[in-house]
């Protein structure tokens, strides 16, 4: 029953994915987690302390059960499922590698629209996450407080007076909490100079803000940059939704004037970074997850730009959430006649999912 849910799961366009054609979108989504651990235990819900771990998510099922938006949930026990099915729910964003890879007993309740997830395990003893297209932190962080803060009411969540709330990862002592941004440039991303630019742009907000953000990665992503907060302590988490916002809003407006730029005075560039990327999808043999969406976000951005006569993008997008290995295996839920699930077959079926979707 998990496998169908989660097959269905996987033809179902990513959250933070934009949902229409007609204007360019920088911010895909927003995502807000806030971790507690409870005071003296460190105990392994469903494989150590049974009573602890039941009667924490009894009191979790009984106030998320009070929540509106939270009538359709699914539960997971990460431990009890295969690692292709937690590996696709990491490349969704709904699991972290922590809790796939480090807390492997647990329960994970998700929302089946994708925007709020819960989690007990040994690692964070809870973690609310909440997720939305756009920019909207702030909202982001109140839903999460909110069910926090009904949590703390039950349960008898580790804190002092100097260090806030106590984690059993010593770096999310503090607030607990813990912030994102996917910014999708590709104008930014997919040209050297204008790389350089973007990440000495971060860099230099990353130095001035202190231990307040991260400092990007985007080997799987391609074009879409994470911006990250980094450890926040209590005080400074009321202001962290605006001040992430900030950054967030500056690369945004860099990111439409170069596309701008590309589009009305250099046209060549723009051409050339296009033609590059569908030849080589008309000509490999195989592609690796960042080779094919940086290929699909060049082609995004020609269509946004007015390069083609088709300016629609919903192909385009599709396939950009479809490009991790998990997520291929997933959309293939009976494998691939003759032949055995690697690597390898995955990085050939990324060609052919490009080329008859484009129709190369």
């Amino acid at each position: 029953m998990q496998g169908n849910w989660l097959n269905e799961f996987a033809r179902r366009r990513p959250l933070w994915l934009p949902v229409d054609d007609h204007s360019p979108r920088v911010v895909l989504a927003s995502r807000v987690s806030i971790s507690r651990n409870l005071r003296g235990m460190l105990f392994t819900p469903f494989a150590g302390q049974e009573k602890t771990a039941e009667a924490v998510c009894h009191i979790l099922h009984s106030e998320i059960s009070r929540l509106p938006d939270w009538a359709e949930v699914t539960e997971l026990e990460p431990r009890l499922m295969p690692p292709d099915h937690r590996a696709f729910l990491r490349e969704r964003g709904l699991f972290r590698d922590s809790f796939c890879q480090i807390a492997h007993d647990g329960l994970a309740m998700l929302r089946k629209d994708e925007q709020g997830c819960c989690f007990c395990n040994d690692r964070d003893h809870l973690r609310v996450m909440y997720w939305s297209k756009g920019l909207e932190l702030n909202e982001l962080h109140n839903s999460c407080q909110q069910l926090v803060n009904a949590l703390a009411k039950r349960l008898d969540f580790s804190e002092n007076d100097y260090y806030g709330h106590l984690c059993r990862d010593v770096d999310l002592c503090g607030a607990g909490v813990f912030m994102e941004v996917l910014l999708h440039l590709p104008a930014l991303a997919l040209l050297e100079a204008n790389r350089r630019k973007v990440l000495a742009q971060i860099t230099a907000a990353v130095k001035e803000s202190g231990n307040f953000l991260e400092a990007p990665s985007t080997p799987e992503f391609g074009a879409v940059c994470i911006l990250r907060s980094g450890h926040l302590s209590r005080e400074a988490a009321a202001d962290a939704p605006a001040r992430l916002a900030q950054v967030a809003e500056q690369i945004c407006e860099c990111e439409l004037n170069e596309r701008r730029r590309l589009a009305r005075f250099n046209l060549v560039e723009l051409c050339d970074l296009v033609s590059r990327a569908r030849g080589l999808a008309r000509s490999a043999y195989k592609m690796s997850e960042s080779e094919m969406r940086n290929c699909l976000s060049a082609i995004w951005l020609g269509r946004e730009c007015g390069l083609f006569h088709q300016t629609e993008t919903s192909d385009v997008q599709e396939l950009f959430g479809n490009a991790g290995s998990a997520t291929i295996r997933m959309l293939h839920p009976d494998g691939v006649q003759d032949k055995e699930w690697t690597e390898d077959l995955c990085e050939q079926l990324r060609i052919d999912m490009l080329r008859q979707s484009l129709e190369l």
